[in-house]
């Protein structure tokens, strides 16, 4: 079952869980150069991007100078939802 959440219930959620991701990106033992390749920045915007239209956001970030196409946007909605998915996991928990 897939649950949307509101962008105030998702802020919340990122200001909880958000920093933790954020050290896991930076982290120099991060063994995903997928998720490295994407500026901190543009990791966050995907984070909060309404689940339907992210596809679309990875796109319009990969027609960028900065991205050139070099980002698998399918495999970038994965590793995104996959994110998404821990921050429920543990968002659950802080109730």
């Amino acid at each position: 079952m897939r649950f949307f959440f509101s962008w105030r219930s998702w802020s919340i959620c990122f200001q909880i869980i958000g920093p933790e991701i954020m050290r896991h990106k930076t982290n120099a033992t991060s063994n995903d150069p997928l998720l490295d390749m994407v500026e901190r920045g543009d990791l966050e915007l995907l984070m909060r991007a309404v689940p339907a239209s992210l596809l679309g956001h990875i796109m319009q970030l990969n027609r960028l100078p900065r991205y050139h196409n070099r980002l698998d946007a399918i495999l970038l909605a994965v590793r995104i939802e996959e994110l998404r998915s821990l921050e429920n996991g543990r968002a659950a928990n802080f109730r």
